[in-house]
């Protein structure tokens, strides 16, 4: 077994996750990330979860200078309100980056500090349709690094329209019972591992399997 990243390239590059599940009011989208050039891939979905007239996922901001941006689970299954970051990335920086919601506030994280927090209803019971690593489904793609993509059930922290930090692992994350897709950016023979329920990896195009540059 190989423990690692995926690099990626931007034009054909991202990894289809076959997984069935239905979105929850409180949840937390967390991953390690590096972007390789923010200015050039303006709009490039880093993790995509489509759902049933809306979606959750967590893109590069389309000006400069460039920032995170996560799209959040709309309203009754429909609406996509945005939450941005307020620290510009920096090419070839190592991030870890994280969304937390408890059904009511949500709150961004970049490197375990708060930039950002919204209130926002919560939205449960949408339908997963398709979901993507490095992309999205409609031919848009990103340039970088990838590893440890997780999506919860639950807020990671307690009140996140309070708390002012957000634990950045150490270690890869272990699966226990509120993880709903946990992405270890694991191969075993050339097939990437199953490293939450029900769900199977396929690799489209050539994503790179490197030694992980992560934690921080």
């Amino acid at each position: 077994m190989v423990l690692g990243a995926y690099q990626l390239n931007g034009t054909t590059d991202r990894i289809n996750i076959s997984q069935s599940h239905t979105s929850t009011a409180a949840h937390t989208l967390e991953l390690f990330v590096i972007v390789n050039n923010p200015a050039a891939y303006t709009y490039k979905p880093i993790v995509y979860f489509g759902y049933t007239g809306t979606s959750l996922y967590l893109q590069i901001s389309g000006a400069g200078p460039y920032y995170f941006e996560f799209q959040l689970l709309g309203a009754a299954c429909t609406g996509n309100p945005w939450v941005t970051s307020t620290t510009p990335i920096v090419a070839g920086q190592k991030y870890h980056i994280a969304w937390a919601h408890d059904g009511t506030w949500g709150a961004i994280f970049v490197n375990g500090v708060k930039e950002l927090n919204q209130s926002s209803g919560g939205n449960g019971g949408c339908a997963r349709t398709n979901t993507v690593i490095g992309g999205d489904a409609g031919g848009n793609y990103f340039p970088g690094i990838i590893d440890e993509v997780r999506l919860s059930s639950i807020s990671r922290v307690t009140s996140p329209n309070t708390a002012t930090t957000y634990p950045v692992p150490t270690v890869p994350y272990n699966m226990d019972a509120n993880t709903v897709l946990l992405f270890h950016s694991e191969e075993t023979g050339g097939f990437i591992s199953n490293s939450s329920p029900s769900a199977t990896f396929t690799k489209v195009g050539s994503p790179l399997l490197i030694n992980s540059p992560f934690p921080l």
